[in-house]
């Protein structure tokens, strides 16, 4: 909001062309760049880190509008307004993109409503003490995380706060069975003072509260930083992928004889895939490098190999005009070592999801499903099965070849990932 106000002369981001969130960003960035030089400039000048911190102008500027927000001043509350919707409706358009859909949203102006009582309910428990210099803090020494500020000195409330606040609000509003916590492993600690403070507040659900510590998903050139503006946004980053999909495999799909809309379907479900199953496939524990050409091949541990393996088994079932029976049907047959094999893998389809969710590890249920695409597509390489003369032992194979194109289709699904009938 402050940078706006110095530097964006009233401009809107339908006047510039651009999404709204990354509108806004860019002037997120202009105030750490801003910050930045003036931190410098007083350090260079004797202040400390923490000094210059402090007496930077534009930090001051920005604790000044936030009071004002939190004292509910109209301009303040009007500008905030404005901004928070260009970035919604930026928001908005890659969720639906990403095909991404919430329950309930709870908004940080709501959430402050809020937030007084639990600090009175803090004091009251005990839970909170006030401290000489006016702040309000938790002592949390005795479960060894030390002190924390819970409202700053001049009355404004931390992401903490706010954090408790949602808390309460959540399980009033869900009487949730498990509430999870999908946040980057940096904010570890954080999650640990929350859960400790939740606990002795009294929450209902503080047994059941946790904290999905995902890795940090680095590029190859290194680290992601927002302030810095050193990120990739998700709109440009799907619009590579969909356009990787088309440079890979444009000749193979003209020949599907596909409308232009189907096409350009097909294109964003492959590059969503690519994308999606790259990053999925990693221990969410496990910091990661995230390289687009890696992720787009059609051959290897990668979604759009797998999605390529779903269309050929559907095509060679569609081919194959056979009625589909179950596998079971087929007890006397003597199956060869690799449909052993394969039956085995499909088999273990219920194990591996309970696992990945008692885990909280999709790369669990990600590496199963390449396991399946590729297991079967050496299966396809090595024996026949469209031109498989036996009728009984043709039409078993056509029956595992459904069996294994539905269990990588609800792979996928429970992964968000499309699996296209033709490709």
């Amino acid at each position: 909001m402050w940078a706006w106000k110095t530097f964006g002369n009233g401009v809107t981001p339908s006047q510039t062309g651009k999404k709204g969130d990354h509108f806004v960003g860019d002037f997120y960035v202009k105030f750490a760049q801003k910050l930045k030089e003036e931190i410098n400039e007083l350090m260079s000048a004797g202040y400390s880190k923490e000094e210059a911190e402090n007496a930077a102008k534009s930090n001051q500027a920005v604790q000044s509008i936030l009071e004002k927000w939190e004292s509910g001043n109209k301009e303040t509350r009007d500008l905030w307004k404005q901004m928070n919707d260009w970035v919604y409706e930026g928001f908005d358009q890659t969720f639906r993109r990403l095909e991404v859909r919430f329950r309930k949203f709870y908004y940080e102006s709501e959430v402050f409503n809020f937030i007084p009582q639990r600090i009175e309910d803090g004091l009251k428990k005990k839970v909170f003490f006030e401290h000489p210099d006016g702040s309000v803090r938790a002592n949390l020494e005795d479960a060894g995380l030390g002190e924390k500020i819970i409202l700053r000195s001049n009355g404004t409330a931390l992401y903490i706060t706010q954090d408790i606040a949602v808390a309460f609000e959540k399980f009033k509003d869900f009487s949730y069975d498990r509430s999870i916590y999908v946040v980057g492993n940096e904010q570890d600690h954080h999650f640990r003072v929350l859960f400790e403070i939740l606990k002795r507040l009294g929450l209902p659900g503080s047994d059941k509260l946790y904290h999905l510590s995902y890795g940090m998903v680095e590029l190859p050139t290194g680290r992601m930083k927002s302030r810095e503006g050193t990120v990739v946004d998700a709109d440009p980053l799907l619009d590579e992928m969909k356009q990787k999909a088309r440079q890979a495999a444009e000749t193979a799909v003209k020949s599907l004889n596909l409308g232009a809309d189907e096409e350009n379907q097909l294109y964003e479900w492959v590059g969503q895939a690519a994308l999606r199953y790259h990053i999925l496939k990693v221990d969410p524990r496990k910091n990661m490098i995230f390289n687009p050409e890696e992720s787009i091949a059609l051959h290897g541990d990668t979604g759009p190999f797998i999605q390529y393996t779903y269309a050929r088994a559907r095509k060679i079932i569609r081919d194959s005009g056979m009625e589909i029976l179950e596998t079971n049907r087929f007890n006397n047959l003597n199956l060869l070592s690799l449909e052993r094999d394969l039956i085995k893998i499909l088999l273990r389809l219920d194990s591996v999801i309970e696992e990945a969710a008692e885990n909280y590890n999709p790369s669990i249920l990600a590496h199963y499903v390449y396991d399946v695409a590729s297991f079967y597509s050496t299966y396809y390489q090595n024996v026949p099965i469209l031109k498989e003369t036996d009728s009984i032992r043709k039409k078993f194979r056509i029956s595992l070849t459904h069996a294994v194109s539905s269990c990588i289709a609800l792979c996928l699904k429970l992964l968000n990932i499309h699996a296209p009938e033709r490709m």
